[in-house]
C-alpha cells in the first residue's frame, strides 16, 4: 500500500531526516519519501496507519492523513 501524510513543523533538512527516520522505523514500512517543501511524506509498505500516526509523538512534528 502507498499512502500520503501531511507533516507540519518541518523547517530544514535536519527535520526531514528526523521525520524520515521515525517513519522508517515503523514495522512494515518499506520506503519513505519526505518532501520539505510540500510538508508531506509518502510511505509504502504493509504498515498500520495508527502506528504511523503515533510515530512522531516524541518529536516536535505533527502528522495527519
Amino acid at each position: 500500500m502507498e499512502k500520503e501524510f501531511i507533516i507540519t513543523g518541518m523547517k530544514c533538512q535536519g527535520c526531514v531526516t528526523t521525520v524520515h527516520d521515525a517513519l522508517a522505523a515503523v514495522p512494515g514500512v518499506q520506503s519513505v519519501s519526505v518532501n520539505l517543501e510540500a510538508q508531506e511524506a509518502t510511505i509504502q509498505g504493509t504498515f498500520d496507519t495508527t502506528a504511523i500516526l503515533n510515530s512522531l509523538q516524541t518529536t516536535p512534528y505533527k502528522i495527519t492523513e
